[in-house]
């Protein structure tokens, strides 16, 4: 039975069970007790209460008959119980993705189409990152232009840009460069929009619906590949980075901007630029980088952003668009308090193979 015939014989809630179960195992492990950390005061088992604890605390409690969806997914062949412990199998995990890749697609189409209507957005964004290109990432136009000065990118160069949005970026990287863009993300309706309203001006740049993890292309299709904070929603870096390598051509090159965050228990010897989880996966696969450090960058950008939000808050609510302005507020704050802890670092990752 194929994972989309498993799915369908899920109800909602056991599909919402599902997702959140994944995003359980998903979470960082206290590595003494082998429980899973929800937040710094709170450490939970693979039980059933820790499942209801995770949906209190992150999904508004959403669900509440555990007691009934979890033996229902455990006789579906989804969920093991052993020792009074839950574990995912082969299946449950592959369809538990899925769930959350329709999940973070509804919530970006949501978000990102409101930024296109909203004037306050374009504002927040020429003074946060110097340039509206409804930026909803975290690569101001320093980070933006330092990428294209490496890449060096000529009119007969054609790109692929891995998680392009709205397609701002990857029109205003035609524009500086004349390069050819093709830009891919998993949010339909951001597609849809990049589409109609910057493809269809220009006929070096064209958008597709595609999942980064099920990457369609040709073998050498590409002469360089961009990543702006799109890494974080790969399930595999090793898997993914080969799958790079066999799209570019040879000599090809990637820019890959990636945050590297830790927890209060790792060695903080983890945010060395040769460290990363990225850096790791680069050398694994025998790619050779330059790494940037955009820290003291990102900080700047993140306090910015807590400014320009506050500055802008009475007009995002006018316009509706409360909810942005509580978006950024919230990341900001959580990016600011992590590099101020050294929890947290960003680089940019210049990667040329070797004809």
């Amino acid at each position: 039975m194929n994972n989309d015939s498993k799915s369908n014989q899920c109800s909602d809630e056991e599909t919402e069970a599902l997702g959140i179960v994944t995003t359980f195992f998903l979470l960082k492990k206290d590595p003494e007790t082998g429980e899973t950390i929800l937040n710094k005061d709170t450490k939970v088992k693979a039980t059933q209460e820790g499942f209801e604890t995770l949906t209190q605390l992150h999904f508004k409690n959403k669900l509440k008959n555990w007691e009934e969806l979890l033996p229902n997914l455990t006789q579906k062949n989804l969920l093991l119980l052993e020792d009074e412990l839950y574990s995912l199998t082969d299946e449950g995990r592959k369809i538990g993705k899925e769930i959350r890749s329709k999940w973070h697609s509804k919530w970006y189409d949501n978000i990102l189409i409101r930024c296109t209507k909203s004037e306050a957005y374009g504002l927040f964004c020429e003074k946060v990152f110097g340039k509206n290109l409804i930026q909803f990432n975290a690569s101001d136009m320093e980070q933006l232009d330092t990428m294209i000065n490496y890449l060096q990118l000529q009119p007969d160069n054609l790109v692929l840009d891995m998680g392009c949005g709205l397609g701002k970026v990857a029109e205003y990287i035609v524009e500086k460069t004349g390069a050819k863009v093709v830009g891919i993300d998993f949010s339909e309706e951001t597609i849809n929009w990049a589409k109609e309203h910057i493809q269809a001006k220009n006929e070096n740049l064209e958008f597709q619906l595609q999942n980064f993890n099920r990457l369609d292309f040709p073998p050498s299709t590409f002469d360089a590949i961009i990543s702006i904070d799109t890494f974080y929603f790969v399930e595999d870096f090793d898997v993914m980075l080969k799958k790079l390598k066999q799209i570019l051509q040879p000599g090809g090159q990637m820019g890959i901007f990636f945050a590297q965050i830790i927890s209060e228990n790792d060695p903080v010897e983890l945010l060395e630029a040769e460290n990363t989880k990225m850096a790791k996966a680069l050398t694994q696969n025998n790619l050779e980088y330059k790494a940037i450090d955009f820290t003291i960058n990102a900080k700047n950008l993140w306090q910015r952003e807590l400014a320009a939000a506050e500055e802008l808050k009475e007009m995002f609510e006018k316009e509706g668009n409360l909810v942005l302005y509580e978006d950024r507020i919230a990341d900001s704050k959580n990016v600011i308090r992590c590099i101020e802890n050294n929890l947290q670092r960003r680089f940019f990752y210049h990667i040329k193979l070797v004809n």
